[in-house]
């Protein structure tokens, strides 16, 4: 979408254009009366009704379309396992299953999602998922450990958890590149990183450190993301793996990774994700992390598996 209030074909029509009339929220704003209109697979106009083009003002509305519907932008999800019965880097075949379900729902872009595995099955698993994205069905990969806290797993697989290992990353780096994709982010527990060269390491292959699963202390975690904030690639900011999910409770005594995420992105020093699904998370927190740290410090997204659809 190009803007809320911009065109970015006006003048032209064409056979394929079709008015879509609802409430419109993009790009900050939220318009009652708003309406996009679309020419084959791209945004010709997206806006108030009141500022419509003459030449787009007879696109035809689609049969059965209502217009008390909430028009949003596609969904960027950097951090999706799969869904359909099929997840990523379990087979061609399933991880195409999973994008494509998610893909026909609205999410735009995706990042396909690899859980902690031991090394040979990591390497070939990030091998499909940059197979998949030198395809064009995923933007990239995500590695969601190995190297997590064991007291704060989740559904991680504790067989394949370790300390920071800088050979199996190189392994998975050149497998995405020979695979001809790139991995985007990698998470990892600050106390799993010894030695502390994890967040500069990633960042000269291109990858994005991710804080998250992880039971350190509040100034361990404020180091760790500004140490990657330090050495982020392609000007990004580090992110934090669905927050308060895999981490210890806020504590007035004991304010953990929680407090050290929350002052981080409040600075715009870092992204927090957030599983807004309505069972991770409560409504009432994600409406409280978004009044404290403002949209623009958070990425939502699915966490979604193989049971999802």
């Amino acid at each position: 979408m190009t803007s809320a209030t911009g065109s970015a074909q006006e003048g032209q029509t064409g056979p394929e254009a079709v008015r879509l009339p609802g409430r419109l929220v993009a790009q900050g704003d939220d318009i009652a009366d708003g309406v996009v209109v679309l020419r084959g697979e791209r945004v010709a106009y997206a806006g108030p009704t009141t500022g419509l083009p003459p030449e787009l003002a007879s696109a035809a509305v689609p049969a059965g379309w209502r217009d008390d519907l909430v028009l949003l932008p596609g969904l960027v999800d950097i951090h999706c396992h799969g869904a359909a019965g099929g997840q990523f880097g379990a087979g061609l075949d399933e991880g195409r299953r999973a994008a494509l379900h998610h893909l026909a729902r609205g999410t735009t872009t995706l990042v396909g999602s690899i859980a902690s595995r031991v090394p040979d099955d990591l390497v070939r698993a990030v091998g499909e998922v940059a197979t998949l994205a030198a395809d064009g069905v995923l933007a990239g990969a995500h590695l969601e450990g190995p190297f997590l806290s064991d007291a704060r797993r989740g559904a991680q697989n504790p067989a394949a958890l370790s300390d920071v290992d800088p050979e199996l990353v190189a392994r998975a780096v050149d497998a995405a590149e020979r695979a001809g994709g790139p991995i985007l982010h990698l998470t990892y527990a600050p106390e799993r990183d010894l030695e502390g060269d994890l967040p500069a390491l990633l960042a000269r292959q291109g990858i994005v450190a991710d804080v998250g699963h992880t039971d350190a202390d509040a100034a361990v975690v404020a180091a760790a993301l500004d140490a990657v904030r330090r050495s982020a690639p392609r000007g990004g900011r580090p992110l934090v793996t669905h927050l308060f999910n895999g981490m210890p409770p806020l504590h007035h005594r004991s304010p953990g990774p929680v407090a050290a995420a929350l002052a981080a992105a409040g600075r715009g020093d870092a992204v927090v994700e957030l599983i807004g699904d309505g069972v991770h998370l409560s409504a009432a927190t994600v409406r409280m992390v978004f009044d404290t740290v403002g949209p623009r410090s958070i990425a939502l997204v699915t966490d979604a598996m193989a049971a999802c659809g």
